[in-house]
């Protein structure tokens, strides 16, 4: 009888797991088959780098990849692990406004470009890259589009069809959710054979193994109801106007 039980909290719990997959989903304009729930930033882009292209046999002979200078640290990282396979990394350079713009982005790619990775807003300035147009000449150039959307997430409209992306990465403590959890987009999933970042007993269909992160998943799903009620009054208070006079009163050449 107390294991019936136990089995049956096991059941419950796997639910919500699965609605609150079907909620992100549902907000970006995906299926929850496409949404694989993970520890965090790095290790959605690591799968988003080494599974994508260590397993697709399509792109063995596509050895170059175009990110721009200012993205997450962690792509840095892989891009210099992916070197030590032969890979040739393009880094672009935003315009004077900080923003990685089109123009950059095709002048850099390649015959051999395998994939983009452009964040879709800067951590740091704050700038909103045009991705629905990378991510369009991304499509009709045959590249895989990656973008980091950790800090658009529930603050601008996102719909990976009309962003034109095949990987982007959620953060849940951006949103006021957790730290330690995550989640990644991979577009038609399903029918994709990728190298796990992590092996294990199958989890998030076989892409990262090891246990379910539950609790966290369900703090990342309260996150994503109740973080536009709070950001829709944090932006009423109208805080860009309020820091720019705030600075003024230290403006050194007054």
């Amino acid at each position: 009888m107390q294991i019936r039980h136990l089995d049956l909290l096991g059941v419950n719990v796997s639910n919500e797991v699965n609605h609150i997959r079907e909620k992100l989903a549902d907000t970006i304009g995906a299926y929850p088959s496409e949404i694989v729930f993970t520890s965090g930033a790095t290790e959605s882009n690591n799968i988003a780098f080494k599974s994508l292209l260590l397993s697709n046999q399509a792109l063995k002979n596509k050895k170059h990849i175009v990110t721009s200078m200012i993205e997450h640290k962690c792509i840095f990282s892989i891009c210099d692990y992916l070197t030590t396979l032969g890979y040739e990394i393009t880094y672009v350079k935003p315009n004077k406004d900080g923003i990685i713009d089109v123009a950059s982005v095709r002048n850099a790619v390649r015959i051999d470009t395998a994939l983009v990775s452009i964040m879709h807003v800067n951590n740091e300035l704050g700038t909103i890259n045009p991705i629905a147009d990378i991510g369009k000449l991304c499509f009709e150039s045959d590249i895989l589009f990656h973008s980091d959307a950790a800090q658009s997430f529930k603050k601008i409209d996102i719909d990976v069809d009309d962003l034109n992306v095949d990987v982007m990465f959620f953060s849940a403590h951006k949103i006021g959710g957790p730290k330690g959890i995550g989640a990644v987009y991979i577009r038609d999933l399903r029918k994709k054979h990728l190298l796990p970042v992590i092996h294990g007993a199958g989890q998030e269909d076989g892409l990262r193994g090891g246990t379910v992160a539950a609790p966290l998943i369900i703090g990342f799903g309260e996150a994503i109801k109740v973080f536009p009620k709070y950001y829709t009054e944090f932006k009423n208070t109208n805080s860009k106007s309020y820091l720019i006079e705030q600075l003024k009163k230290y403006d050194t050449d007054r």
